[in-house]
């Protein structure tokens, strides 16, 4: 486990103040939640990795932390309420608080046009990426109002961006962003702050299946991304590149950083400029 190094300067001071805090992260398997959960140990803060796979989220948690005291691994689904109660009391009980939660968990579904997605598909995206954030969070807000603790919720520019075959997706991501608006409203009283982090097309497994869904190869799907392309209905990244899972983490330990004590109620593009297009 890496240890963090604390400035002199105010700004410094204010991301060095995560030491000692706890968090619980939904999704924390692999991609962009398991890069959160690793910048969050690297900031001294005790985790709780929760994932559908208990298995993976278990060598997540061990390859970070080999003592086991400060990155711990739960197997949780997000859509299953005694499961998501059970996570919220592990995280309060092994670590004495809750500060943070990080509702990382999504899937994407079948990459099919509206009229040939099965109600079930799209109800199962739901569960996991918006019901299941509106789950985590309601049962983890008294924790977090002990300490005026926050939430930051995983978005997507697919909550702007229509995207061919991805009803599901598009409507859970786009939901995601008015619950962090509607939870702000609500929990402001309480200290307790939520935001969104919506990150752009991003080096995970979970684009190798959107490029295999599309019937093309990893580097040609990954061309159009950037480059743009009119067939998809794709506007393009300015900055010409792909995101990496350290980027989305880094902006969550902003928002979860003294930092952004002033800061709720957004939603932070992470996307190379794809949505400003």
């Amino acid at each position: 486990m890496a240890s963090s190094s604390c400035g002199s300067d105010a700004m410094t001071a204010r991301y060095c103040e995560l030491a000692g805090r706890a968090a619980l992260v939904t999704g924390a398997a692999g991609g962009i939640g398991a890069a959160i959960a690793a910048a969050l140990v690297e900031q001294d803060v005790s985790v709780l990795l929760c994932d559908r796979d208990a298995c993976a989220a278990e060598a997540v948690a061990s390859a970070l932390d080999v003592s086991g005291t400060r990155a711990l691994a739960l197997g949780c689904d997000v859509a299953v309420e005694p499961m998501v109660r059970a996570a919220v009391e592990c995280a309060h009980e092994r670590f004495g608080r809750l500060d943070l939660v990080v509702n990382a968990a999504a899937i994407r579904g079948p990459a099919l046009p509206v009229g040939q997605l099965a109600l079930d598909d799209f109800k199962a995206v739901l569960d996991v990426g918006l019901t299941g954030s509106w789950l985590v969070s309601s049962l983890a807000a008294p924790a977090l109002a002990e300490h005026g603790g926050c939430i930051v919720n995983i978005g997507s520019t697919a909550a702007r961006l229509p995207r061919l075959g991805q009803a599901a997706y598009c409507v859970a991501k786009a939901g995601v962003e008015q619950l962090t608006r509607v939870l702000a409203l609500e929990l402001g009283g309480a200290g307790v702050r939520v935001n969104a982090v919506c990150p752009g097309a991003t080096e995970t497994a979970l684009l190798a299946a959107a490029a295999a869904a599309e019937g093309k190869s990893a580097a040609d799907f990954i061309d159009a991304v950037v480059a743009g392309d009119r067939a998809s209905f794709r506007a393009g990244i300015p900055l010409r590149r792909l995101a990496e899972p350290a980027d989305h983490a880094a902006a969550t330990v902003f928002l979860a950083s003294d930092a952004a004590r002033h800061i709720t109620g957004q939603s932070l593009f992470v996307d190379g400029g794809e949505t400003m297009l």
